[in-house]
């Protein structure tokens, strides 16, 4: 099991490096152990995102638009939906993320 800390490392850089590592050319196969993340609530937003990334939920209901700070409501949820944004969209994409333990 790989162990990997994020704390104070920018979240978009950590993972493109995390997936570039996982197909890199050395794995042919897809013979990767699970890799644990490590305080994930500690990563870092390069720029202005920390103040202007805003998260727009609907609730279904008419008006039910809500508008959420993105780093005052950081949870799994998001954090795997930034790694799922940069694995393929195929069934290695769902292997891999089955790896993966937040």
């Amino acid at each position: 099991m790989n162990n990997l800390n994020i704390k104070k490392k920018i979240l978009g850089r950590f993972l493109s490096k995390l997936v570039k590592n996982i197909f890199s050319k050395y794995y042919t196969k897809l013979t990767i152990n699970r890799i644990n993340i490590l305080n994930y609530k500690h990563f870092l937003l390069s720029g202005n995102k920390k103040k202007n990334k805003i998260l727009y939920i609907h609730t279904g209901y008419p008006g039910g638009l809500k508008k959420i700070n993105f780093y005052n409501k950081i949870n799994k949820k998001y954090f795997l939906k930034s790694l799922k944004g940069m694995l393929p969209k195929n069934k290695i994409g769902k292997i891999i993320l089955k790896k993966i333990i937040i």
